[in-house]
């Protein structure tokens, strides 16, 4: 009875809701436009794509907290958090970033939390706040950064184990050598998507069964902890069916059912380390640790009396309450009609600002079959998803002269500068020197790099990137570290006032070097990488017109 009592009810109190907090939601609505390129730019990223549980199961985590005896906090925090959500749009609108502009909404939102309450709405603000910052996208290309290190743990673990399971390999940086096999440890094996999903999803059952703040954050560290175990173990189960059963789960729908199956084992590790840190509890009751003193002195009054829902206490709308987002909310509004606006006017730059699918494909005939004694021998494309950190697509050509063997790519589309050390480091390579060198007319710059591999053999690199148009573009003072990590966010953020979001085309000659004592010299890689350039540079404002 009282179940269906409540269910009844929820109509009414949804009405309510709405009329007393239509400014807050007002202000919410306002950011809209740009969130929702937000989030179909989430949409792209594989360990993102589970962001739907997180709008999905907010709505039932508010409504499952509703209902406790007014206890505001400091009016100044829900100032603080509406005037934050102003300028976080107000950058987000200059800039034209979609995660900004979610920044903003989450706080928003926490406005919006805050007023609820502060009027009773609800018992708790933080443990609902939180989870809704796993709808952002971690700043500063950090989740790719994430991958790397988590590609290299993994492989590194998964070899250790391996070598338990009896069975002979190498491990080259991240490809693990097995008999006539290689397993290459990609982005999705890193363990990215079971990581970022299992926290997403243990943060949600936080909220709902209200754990205690340290049961919480232990849970949290658990959740990490047994993503990254089960990665390991699926990368060292694919190695020993494939090795000794001759059981293919490398792909298709059983590599999807393996780890189906081990995500569900992950979720049964979580369950059981729950219930373990359930044991350091006095009791097994919920803790409400969103809660104050003052409501639990009225527990048991309440529970004499059961206190009425917020509509039947609440009957009109007080401005008085709410007099600070209604002072705001014409702010709000000129900014979404500035989103709409440059939605509207403005959908070329609102397009050039995401990677789309490229239609330029590149072929064996764009190069010359020889040039200046290198003959070309071999030809390949390899197609990845656009928003793959080493580009959607590569080029790759092999060029031979006499005993020396180059391969030759171009690598696109990206935005900005496409630091391609850093790929190379992911495979395990180590970047033994790097210097710029400048260009004595329009073509770019070049960056030559030697990198070292496990196995110790050494390889010279010479890249550079141009944009669509053939403009050069100028590399960081270096590879990585704080210098060049600021250099190039001035940089992007340069391109992003000025208007200039053409895509990048990168160009790249890689020379191994087997033999330290017949290696080819950097001048011959550098007047290769020139020869190319010039080809492909003029090519691509060709074929990115349609010719």
């Amino acid at each position: 009875m009282k179940h269906d009592a409540e269910t009844n009810a929820a109509p009414t109190q949804w009405i309510h809701f709405c009329k007393t907090f239509r400014l807050e939601l007002a202000i919410l609505f306002c950011f809209a436009p740009l969130v929702c390129l937000h989030f179909r730019n989430l949409w792209r990223y594989d360990h993102y794509q589970y962001f739907p549980l997180i709008l999905l199961a907010f709505p039932y985590l508010v409504w499952n907290s509703r209902g406790a005896a007014p206890d505001p906090p400091h009016r100044w925090w829900e100032f603080g958090f509406t005037i934050s959500s102003l300028l976080l749009l107000g950058i987000a609108l200059f800039f034209w970033s979609p995660n900004l502009a979610m920044l903003g909404a989450i706080f928003a939102a926490g406005g919006l939390l805050l007023a609820m309450r502060r009027t009773g709405w609800i018992r708790q603000f933080l443990p609902l706040w939180i989870p809704l910052w796993f709808l952002v996208r971690l700043p500063g290309n950090l989740d790719i950064s994430l991958i790397f290190t988590l590609q290299s743990w993994t492989s590194r673990a998964a070899s250790l184990l391996i070598d338990a399971m009896r069975i002979d390999h190498a491990l080259l940086g991240n490809v693990i050598w097995a008999g006539t096999h290689n397993y290459f440890v990609e982005e999705a094996c890193s363990g990215i998507n079971s990581l970022f999903s299992l926290t997403a999803l243990t943060a949600v059952a936080l909220v709902l069964y209200r754990r205690p703040p340290l049961h919480a954050i232990s849970l949290m560290l658990a959740a990490a902890f047994w993503a990254c175990m089960v990665n390991i173990l699926r990368v060292a189960a694919l190695v020993l069916f494939n090795e000794r059963f001759q059981i293919d789960l490398l792909e298709g729908t059983p590599h999807t059912v393996f780890g189906m199956i081990l995500f569900a084992f992950a979720i049964a590790m979580l369950i059981s380390t729950d219930q373990f840190l359930m044991t350091f509890h006095e009791s097994e009751h919920v803790v409400d640790f969103g809660t104050t003193t003052k409501r639990d002195i009225t527990t048991s009054a309440n529970q004499q009396h059961p206190q009425q829902p917020p509509h039947a206490v609440r009957q009109t709308f007080e401005i008085k309450s709410h007099w600070f987002a209604a002072s705001l909310c014409p702010l709000f509004a000129l900014l979404l009609l500035c989103q709409l606006y440059s939605l509207a006017a403005g959908t070329g730059r609102t397009a050039s600002r995401n990677l789309q699918q490229t239609e330029i494909t590149f072929t064996a005939d764009d190069l010359p079959t020889e040039i200046d004694g290198w003959k070309q021998e071999g030809f390949e494309v390899q197609t990845r998803n656009v928003v793959n950190y080493l580009g959607e697509r590569s080029a790759i050509w092999t060029f031979r002269r006499k005993s020396h063997e180059v391969l030759v790519a171009v690598d696109y589309p990206f935005w900005h500068w496409h630091e391609l050390i850093l790929c190379y480091q992911a495979q395990g390579k180590e970047l033994a020197a790097r210097e710029v060198l400048p260009s004595s007319d329009e073509l770019p710059p070049v960056v030559l790099a030697e990198l070292t591999a496990v196995s110790g053999q050494a390889s010279r690199l010479a890249f550079c990137l141009f944009r669509q148009s053939g403009t050069a573009m100028q590399p960081p003072p270096g590879a990585g570290g704080a210098l060049a990590y600021f250099f190039t966010r001035f940089d992007n953020n340069l391109d992003t006032f000025f208007n200039r979001h053409e895509p990048t085309y990168q160009v790249q000659v890689l020379a191994p070097i087997p033999d330290p004592t017949n290696r080819l010299s950097d001048e011959a890689i550098l007047a290769l990488h020139r020869e190319v350039t010039q080809t492909i540079r003029a090519l691509v404002p060709q074929k990115a017109a349609g010719g």
